[in-house]
């Protein structure tokens, strides 16, 4: 069932590249965990969410709740309950993107046995509850809340959860045949392994097209052994492309301007994120990558391949990250500057170390240019010869008088 988002909110796909930011969003709860006490004195709630946009696969986003008192909590009372969040952001947290509330967001949740298997055809308001500072719920909430829960396969929602009992500040564990499974798709480069799909954040060294895809290179500054040894002073491996024997289409400087060492990945971009990657993205921008497959290269390199999604072929799964306060890209920052920090240091010691080298071997040269060659050293006995005889000839001639 097709409804649109509502006014004012963002899709979850969207949300996901939007950190520290205040947005307004809707999901449906795919996971929910009891409430529970927090490290602090706060009581703490954690549930999945997940819209069109991003349920395929088991996908979604965590959103963490805190609050004083438990009865202001959201109530989440199974899977398959809708929620409307306001005012909510964005963040990194443990390696994981999720959805944080602060002391000004709010929260509605409509039941998923309050929620009708079509909308009403009067588009009354559905049953609901809220926090108590919430605007009043929407006609509009009210439908894509029904089109949110009616894409989900409703036999498959859990037991209700009693939000309002009280519990232990930690549950004993599910078996494991019962436990839900969590999915960390966000890595860093020198984790990743072949066969498998991640979400990525990089900085781009450089890219180029190549017969309707984007060849994209990017680095993290992170280190991964089945990576291309990227060498100071030599050519990158891009410098002979296959697939334009004529060179039509533009080629990329040779010269790789690092970073050195085994740190970049090169990720090939098929449509329609090639065509985003050539019209949006340029060198040195900060970008995140949805659902890269690792695989191995031709040669034994490991390589990211970025394909059309299927189900949504329209999706472009590759954003810029403009907001340099996003955690992972001061991460990526922070790890660029101690790796220039490095190699500044190893560039001025090869460079004092081949000065040395070539002061030696020029003291060297100086050293056999001011002995006199054979041809230098013939002509000069000839010169001392030839000088000898008139003085030998004055000699006889006193001797004759």
């Amino acid at each position: 069932m097709e409804a649109a988002v509502p006014s004012g909110f963002t899709d979850l796909y969207t949300a996901s590249n939007c950190h520290n930011m205040d947005l307004n969003l809707m999901g449906v709860v795919t996971d929910s965990l009891p409430p529970s006490r927090s490290r602090g004195t706060d009581w703490m709630c954690t549930f999945t969410i997940a819209d069109s946009t991003l349920c395929d696969g088991g996908d979604g986003l965590k959103v963490k709740f805190f609050r004083p008192v438990q009865a202001e909590l959201p109530r989440i009372q199974s899977t398959g309950d809708v929620v409307v969040l306001r005012n909510v952001k964005v963040k990194q947290w443990s390696g994981m993107t999720i959805i944080m509330a602060s002391w000004g967001s709010t929260w509605i949740v409509f039941p998923s046995d309050t929620i009708p298997t079509k909308a009403p055809p009067n588009h009354t308001l559905l049953k609901h509850v809220k926090d108590t500072r919430a605007p009043a719920a929407s006609i509009a909430e009210s439908l894509y809340a029904v089109a949110l829960c009616n894409a989900q396969d409703r036999s498959c929602f859990t037991a209700h959860v009693e939000s309002n009992a009280q519990v232990t500040p930690t549950s004993p564990p599910l078996p494991s045949s019962m436990a839900p499974i969590q999915r960390q798709k966000f890595s860093w480069i020198e984790n990743v392994v072949v066969d498998k799909f991640y979400d990525l954040v990089g900085q781009v060294v450089k890219l180029y097209p190549n017969n309707g895809r984007t060849e994209l290179y990017i680095t993290d500054y992170t280190s991964n052994n089945l990576l291309y040894p990227y060498e100071w002073g030599r050519e990158g491996e891009d410098s002979r492309r296959d697939g334009d024997p004529y060179g039509y289409t533009p080629r990329a400087s040779k010269k790789w301007r690092g970073p050195y060492g085994k740190m970049t990945l090169t990720v090939t971009l098929w449509p329609p994120h090639s065509h985003f990657a050539h019209s949006d993205v340029k060198e040195d921008d900060f970008v995140s990558l949805r659902n890269a497959r690792i695989k191995y290269s031709a040669d034994s390199k490991v390589e990211g391949v970025l394909h059309t999604d299927q189900r949504y072929p329209d999706r472009i799964d590759i954003s810029v990250l403009r907001d340099h306060q996003d955690d992972r890209v001061k991460d990526v920052l922070r790890r660029k500057r101690e790796y220039g920090k490095r190699f500044e240091a190893q560039r001025q010691a090869f460079e004092k170390e081949a000065r040395g080298e070539k002061r030696k071997q020029s003291d060297e040269g100086e050293e056999l240019s001011n002995k006199p060659s054979k041809r230098k050293r013939r002509k000069q006995q000839r010169q001392q010869g030839q000088a000898q005889k008139p003085a030998e000839g004055n000699e006889n001639v006193d001797e004759s008088s």
